[in-house]
């Protein structure tokens, strides 16, 4: 189950194993060109910092994010079937990666679109419109039908066309407003007429800070500053160092959130107190204060990544700092 404000649990079902799920997996390898070509289009988090570092988002507006409610329940599959049916027509590379023809290829395409279900431990259970989460195909038709019937009619549009200019991950978009709040609303009543079942909600900068995606953008004697966000119900919970996990996806999970925090936080104040965070938050799910230490504060050759546990001796606190910032 997945935690969300206001809707505190949401069914999460893992459909790798159904009819299909594979068949998807390739078909998504053969289309996955049709999309992200975008001046819109950001890949990941990295992506998005990158951004910030240039003078794209700094004309001295304020910082709007918004994101759609519900946006793959809100999918009309038919609508991606066609736009996706289109793209296979001006793709003239196609049969270099496929012996099938683009009529076999749309077939098989609405075979594993149409009628998606998921099982749980209360039974089998059938989706009643839009395209399911998770599913391999789902983010390809989401991707098609932003580009194609919002940012299109936004990017061509004679009022909002110069003043809107978003990057978008999915549906979560973030944009820098020059104009006045009140004009704001009425691009966002704008952009709910665009679609009859994807409706928006916006977030506008407060207190000199808004989140996008799991990057909490701040303003700091007018820079712009970043670091890691986490959501109000997030619960700091990751593997615990009892689980019969295997030891390297415990470590990874250390190491990961140790590379986000090296790529999101934008001065070292900003990255030294993330990283004092997951110390804290790891050891409370049982790991070994030195180990985490180790894992988050020093290098690691790989070849001794699995004799950590017992091996290095924990490192005074007070000498913390020091030893993370030593030249």
């Amino acid at each position: 189950m997945k935690q969300k404000e206001n809707n505190p649990l949401r069914e999460i079902s893992d459909a790798s194993q159904s009819p299909g799920h594979s068949l998807a997996k390739t078909l998504h390898k053969l289309f996955k060109n049709y999309t992200g070509k975008t001046s819109t289009y950001i890949k990941n988090g990295k992506d998005f910092i990158d951004i910030l570092k240039t003078t794209r988002f700094q004309k001295g507006g304020i910082y709007v994010s918004c994101d759609a409610n519900k946006l793959f329940p809100s999918i009309i599959v038919p609508e991606g079937l066609q736009i996706l049916e289109k793209k296979m027509r001006y793709d003239f590379k196609l049969h270099t990666r496929t012996d099938l023809s683009r009529k076999e290829l749309m077939e098989l395409t609405i075979l594993v679109t149409s009628e998606p279900y998921f099982a749980c431990e209360l039974g089998i259970f059938e989706q009643s419109e839009g395209a399911p989460m998770g599913g391999p195909l789902s983010g390809l038709l989401a991707d098609l039908v932003l580009e194609n019937l919002f940012e299109a009619k936004i990017r061509t549009h004679p009022k909002w066309g110069p003043l809107v200019d978003w990057v978008r991950k999915a549906d979560d978009t973030f944009f820098e407003w020059t104009e006045s709040l009140e004009l704001l609303d009425e691009f966002h009543a704008y952009l709910n007429t665009l679609h009859p079942t994807i409706k928006w909600k916006l977030e506008v900068e407060k207190d000199n800070q808004i989140p996008f995606l799991d990057i909490l953008i701040l303003r700091i004697d007018n820079q712009i500053q970043t670091t890691v966000y986490r959501k109000p119900t997030s619960s700091d919970r990751y593997i615990h160092y009892t689980s019969s996990q295997a030891w390297k996806e415990k470590t990874s999970a250390i190491k990961t959130l140790r590379y986000q925090a090296e790529i999101y936080c934008s001065t070292p104040i900003l990255k030294q107190k993330e990283l004092l965070h997951l110390l804290t938050v790891f050891q409370q799910n049982g790991y070994p204060h030195h180990l985490v230490y180790r894992l988050l504060f020093s290098q690691i050759p790989e070849q001794n990544e699995t004799n950590l546990e017992g091996t290095v001796e924990d490192p005074p606190v007070e000498n913390l700092s020091n030893f993370f910032y030593a030249p």
